[in-house]
């Protein structure tokens, strides 16, 4: 039951992360390296009717050297990625495994002269962390890790987190940022996934930055397995580019763009506050002026805004189970929980599957060279002359626009 893999191309492997009876276990699996080739004498018939052989290598440059060789050859699943071809190799129908997830979500500082601090230069403190840890039986599974204000008495701020630790959950008072984000790091050592609201374009770089910053690159990697980095990406967030980092071995799947690619309708709001109390019926709590004087002048309701928000993306996760959807939609065809996210690569994985339950293999991809891509939809030419009994639909977004008017999409069931 594997969570994650990384393609390692230094080592020509798969590194492969399980989640098996609660244990986290790190495989190595050797990568599938195989493509068929028109053959009159083949034994593998393809979607097209013609027939292949299968060539099997042990490394990507063998396979390559081959394809390269093989000019005016019809090729088939030579262009598919390795990566899916020993996922299904080696997982094909096992179940999916229970992931540990962690919802999380930060607040930051306010600089009198400079404001808040963009992502590329976290130059403010992260003054709270919360959390919660879905596999944790305890009170420790919702959790806040906070700095008091520079100004508030120790005792104070002590005496607060102490009447707060009554409540639910568990409040930590920290001395430095560095010891809270070090314990931030231990603490979420066995999650699988990561998961917070708009945190792919602010949380999660955020954090990574601000680790770099005032510990050590070296930090980031406590974020992934293999003591591999959080790789950094461009994703665009309306309409502007900004950088944003992929975890390797763990997951980060933002429960904002999680709740916009199911809704199925444009919300008037997309805050937290709006969504959580329109799925949960509970809200953010609510607070005068900004952040930054809720911290410093109400600190008690400071914790209690920032457990709460983590509190409703757990909330929300428990109702629409989203992150076990995409969990079991991706065990289904045997890709990474990421693919899931997009479309593309999940319906040539399906449609391939498919084809190989049915004994057959599929063709390489067609260039068109005299246009920008793939073609995007077949047209009928007209039939010329006055015609009768004319019938038109347009529907945009066939697919998904079927399974919302019939209720026919997997969480529904």
């Amino acid at each position: 039951m594997y969570v994650d893999a990384f393609l390692n191309r230094r080592k020509d492997n798969l590194q492969v992360v399980e989640r098996i009876n609660g244990k986290r276990i790190l495989r190595d699996v050797p990568l599938v390296y195989e493509f068929y080739s028109q053959d009159a004498r083949g034994t593998v018939p393809s979607v097209t009717g013609v027939m292949t052989r299968k060539n099997t290598f042990t490394n990507s440059k063998d396979m390559k050297a081959a394809i390269e060789k093989m000019q005016g050859v019809a090729l088939f699943e030579s262009d598919v990625n390795p990566l899916f071809k020993t996922l299904s190799r080696y997982y094909k129908n096992e179940p999916s495994p229970d992931l540990h997830v962690t919802f999380f979500d930060i607040e930051t500082d306010f600089c009198r002269k400079r404001g808040y601090a963009p992502v590329d230069d976290p130059f403010n403190r992260v003054t709270a962390v919360s959390l919660y840890r879905t596999w944790i039986e305890d009170d420790s599974k919702l959790l806040v890790l906070v700095l008091k204000p520079t100004k508030m008495p120790q005792e104070e701020a002590e005496a607060i987190v102490a009447k707060l630790n009554e409540e639910e959950g568990m409040v930590i008072l920290c001395d430095t940022e560095v010891q809270m984000l070090n314990m931030f790091l231990d603490l979420t050592e066995d999650t699988d996934v990561y998961s917070g609201w708009n945190s792919e374009v602010y949380d999660v770089p955020y954090l990574v930055n601000r680790i770099r910053m005032i510990m050590s690159d070296a930090d980031t990697a406590r974020f992934c397995l293999w003591n591999e980095k959080p790789r950094p990406r461009t994703v665009d967030n309306f309409g502007k580019d900004v950088g944003t980092y992929e975890f390797v071995g763990k997951i980060h799947m933002d429960y904002l763009q999680l709740y916009k690619k199911h809704a199925g309708q444009v919300e008037q709001s997309y805050s937290l506050d709006y969504i959580g109390g329109k799925v949960t019926g509970e809200h953010k709590v609510p607070y005068t002026g900004n952040l930054d004087v809720l911290y410093n002048t109400l600190f008690e309701d400071f914790i209690r805004y920032s457990r709460q928000d983590t509190k409703l993306l757990y909330l929300m996760n428990r109702k629409l189970d989203y992150i076990n959807l995409h969990n079991r939609l991706a065990h289904q065809e045997c890709v990474l929980i990421s693919t899931t996210m997009g479309s593309v690569a999940l319906l040539e994985t399906a449609v391939i599957n498919e084809i190989h339950e049915w004994g057959e293999v599929v063709f390489d991809k067609r260039e068109h060279p005299e246009s920008d891509g793939a073609a995007g939809a077949w047209v009928q030419d007209p039939v010329t002359g006055l015609q009768e009994e004319i019938g038109l639909i347009d529907l945009n977004s066939l697919y998904p626009s079927a399974i919302r008017s019939l209720s026919m999409s997997t969480e529904r069931i």
